[in-house]
């Protein structure tokens, strides 16, 4: 048989207040709708943290994802593939491979990398330098079975934090100025 998939459409709802400052108060589908499927095992969620080195001249991206198998067997022999891309869409460091060793029926498991970055060029405020992170979870047999992406900054942000004793009273002496990837602000 055909599979028919009904979009239920609600006029007003606990957020019309909020939706009313675009002004529009008519009926139906009036901004796009995306329908999306996901595979049964799948890339639940990711962190990805950038760590410069002292120079700011290279750095480590700390990837960690987790791994959501609902379907009704365990998977072992996977992969997820981390790709670092420019803005030409040229690879920034070497394509790493993390292997997805077991993710049993209904659980979640997560799997971690730290692959090293040369010389990227650094984000800031005066230049938003931006890369793509590609995330590719693959299949025992080598299907690409989901793809994610998401934009990645290299930047490192220092400041002095305040420290107080039992009384909250301030016990810090010295402040150094904020700075971006070792720039003062």
């Amino acid at each position: 048989g055909e599979n028919t998939l009904a979009v239920k459409v609600h006029k007003f709802c606990d957020g019309t207040w909020f939706e009313g400052q675009d002004m529009i108060y008519d009926g139906g589908i009036f901004r796009d709708v995306f329908l999306t499927s996901e595979p049964l095992v799948k890339i639940a969620d990711y962190t990805v943290k950038t760590d410069l080195d002292s120079s700011f001249n290279n750095a480590v991206v700390n990837l960690s994802a987790d791994i959501r198998n609902n379907s009704t067997a365990g998977h072992s022999g996977w992969s997820i593939t981390a790709e670092i891309l420019d803005e030409n869409g040229n690879s920034a460091a070497p394509a790493a491979s993390i292997p997805v060793n077991a993710v049993g029926s209904g659980k979640t498991e997560t799997f971690s990398a730290d692959i090293p970055v040369t010389s990227p060029k650094l984000w800031s405020a005066e230049d938003p330098n931006l890369y793509a992170l590609v995330l590719t979870l693959t299949d025992g047999q080598g299907n690409a079975v989901e793809t994610v992406s998401t934009q990645l900054g290299f930047r490192e942000i220092n400041f002095t934090s305040t420290e107080v004793d039992w009384a909250y009273k301030v016990t810090t002496k010295h402040w150094d100025p904020i700075t971006i990837n070792g720039r003062r602000l």
